[in-house]
């Protein structure tokens, strides 16, 4: 019984660790704002872009487009292919990966100016470290030059 409950509080403790880890929580955290972005792109998609079409194809509603099937038939339903629901769809889909898109190429750009600060830091670090040695070297050659003075005139 005893090893039942370790093996248990065992795996309670592991799910802890997994679940509190920073990737876990930062990915919650991006499914619910993308759940909320997908909410947005849904409304402006269905409330301003499809009346544009709609009026632009002569007064129709988009989400009403199909091609029916089977007419409904006293309890029976219709049977149809609702392509406008698919316009619609695809419609939300192209403006949601165009916005992801602009995030990443922001977020590409933010990374590659970094990294050129970062090599623009580690070249003048160098530059100065090279300023430095070249200075110590000219030190060095001058105290020698000083020491073998020194030594000339001693003799």
């Amino acid at each position: 019984m005893d090893k039942k409950i370790e093996k248990t509080k065992g795996f309670f403790a592991e799910f802890k660790k997994f679940a509190l880890r920073g990737n876990v929580i930062e990915m919650a955290v991006g499914i619910v704002l993308g759940a909320s972005f997908n909410a947005i792109v849904t409304s402006i998609v269905q409330g301003i872009l499809n009346p544009l079409l709609g009026t632009l194809l002569g007064n129709v509603d988009l989400s009403d487009l199909r091609i029916i099937l089977t007419p409904a038939a006293g309890e029976a339903a219709e049977v149809a292919i609702r392509y406008g629901l698919v316009i619609q769809k695809t419609i939300e889909f192209v403006i949601t990966a165009f916005v992801m898109f602009l995030i990443v190429k922001g977020m590409n750009k933010i990374n590659d100016l970094q990294q050129k600060l970062e090599q623009e830091k580690k070249a003048e670090e160098k530059a100065a470290a090279v300023k430095t040695e070249s200075e110590n070297t000219a030190l060095l050659k001058e105290i020698v030059g000083l020491l073998k003075e020194q030594k000339k005139t001693t003799k």
